[in-house]
């Protein structure tokens, strides 16, 4: 199996985009960085 992958990174290093190049799927991470308690850590990442 082979993944043809790339990612994107904001400037302090949080991943924001995985794009799969076969599929043409991007992924897009939104973090809540205004509120991080919420989720129990702060490297938490919501996926939409």
């Amino acid at each position: 199996m082979s993944y043809h992958l790339s990612y994107t990174y904001d400037q302090v290093g949080n991943r924001r985009i995985k794009t799969n190049w076969l599929s043409g799927v991007s992924t897009v991470y939104h973090y809540d960085v205004d509120v991080p308690a919420i989720y129990q850590t702060w490297n938490n990442r919501l996926m939409f």
